[in-house]
This record gives structure tokens, sequence and C-alpha cells, in this order.
């Protein structure tokens, strides 16, 4: 659960844009957004699949950037 403690003082919309970003880093407004609609199980399981595919391409291109910067400065 998040909680956000004011001070005597403390500005309301200071609290509100701390509130919204540990909403975010929690990831609750993804959360709501994915679950506004029902998603069939299969539909769920290719979203899935193709976040799996462009996570791991992510990664392989952030590795074969490492190793080139590696081998140039050698």
């Amino acid at each position: 659960m998040i909680t956000i403690k004011l001070r005597p003082g403390q500005d309301l919309n200071r609290a509100m844009m701390k509130m919204k970003s540990l909403l975010i880093i929690e990831d609750l407004f993804a959360d709501l957004k994915r679950k506004r609609y029902f998603t069939k199980p299969c539909i769920a399981k290719r979203l899935k699949s193709k976040e799996a595919d462009r996570k791991n391409k992510k990664e392989e291109r952030r590795v074969l950037r490492s190793i080139e910067r590696a081998e140039r400065n050698e």
C-alpha cells in the first residue's frame, strides 16, 4: 500500500506529484490500463511472447554494443 505523509504547511500539489511517481514506480498505472478490458488468454500469451522477443532483441543489441565498445578501446 502506498502512503504519503504530509507535514503541516507542505504543498498538496507536490504530494500529488510524489504519489503519481510512486504509482508509476509500483507499476499500478500499467496494471490498471491492462485490466481495463478483458484480454483473451490466447491473445495474452501472444502479447507475452512478443514482449519477451522484444526484450531479448534489445538485450542482444545491448551486448553487441558493449562488445563493439570494448573492441574499439583495445
